[in-house]
């Protein structure tokens, strides 16, 4: 069974919260056909940056098979850079463009970024690539000035607050909560909708009611700011 988190991920641009500038500029790129070959999603973990990508292959493609995504976490070499390039020179038979989604992609190395560098100057026909970061110090200045930047924010506490409560309200209706409690799991969770959500569900598989105490007792580090 998916986790609520994973549930409640967008799907869809108007489902985003809190990064509405990034939103419509991307959304008029995409209705006006001017996508740009390459990107730089950065900012703070749980913001949305793989989402929007995801959502991007989505719109672009008008199809819900997904963009091809690496952890450059686990695979920052060169190689993985190699088989980016042979696969992004291959026409797909399955959607018009092929969406590369690199994640964590301060990780990759110095000759990663080299090949990476050729890719984006040069980029194959029907291929766009959407670098994600937490990092963007760490990205070179070769590769920062041929991407377009977006710099995603950490979400405020209100918006994460009221997404939590549209959550309770659509999909775990029997489950009780307390105003000051949801607001408490918001304000804690450092602008990190996917933390938020997953604390939540935390306290949803405690209780059927969710209360200050209750979110008191869960998490400690909350009962310091109350």
């Amino acid at each position: 069974m998916s986790s609520l988190a994973v549930k409640m991920r967008p799907s869809t641009f108007a489902e985003v919260i809190g990064q509405d500038a990034i939103v419509n500029i991307l959304s008029k790129q995409i209705y006006n056909k001017a996508w740009k070959n390459s990107y730089l999603f950065a900012g703070p973990s749980g913001c949305g940056k793989t989402t929007m990508a995801r959502i991007m292959s989505k719109v672009i493609n008008n199809s819900d098979y997904p963009p091809i995504e690496i952890d450059a976490a686990s695979n920052n070499g060169i190689d993985s850079i190699r088989g980016i390039i042979a696969e992004a020179q291959q026409t797909s038979v399955v959607v018009n463009y092929k969406i590369f989604v690199i994640d964590e992609c301060q990780q990759l190395t110095k000759s990663a970024w080299d090949s990476a560098l050729k890719l984006i100057e040069e980029p194959p026909s029907h291929s766009i690539f959407i670098f994600c970061t937490t990092n963007p110090s760490k990205i070179p200045d070769t590769i920062l000035s041929r991407v377009q930047r977006f710099d995603f924010k950490k979400v405020d506490a209100e918006k994460i607050s009221n997404h939590l409560k549209f959550i309770l309200n659509t999909q775990v209706k029997e489950v009780e909560y307390d105003n000051c409690a949801i607001q408490t799991i918001a304000a804690n969770s450092n602008g990190n909708v996917r933390l938020s959500v997953q604390n939540l569900e935390k306290c949803i598989d405690s209780q059927t009611k969710i209360t200050c105490d209750l979110v008191n007792n869960l998490f400690s580090y909350i009962s310091e700011n109350t």
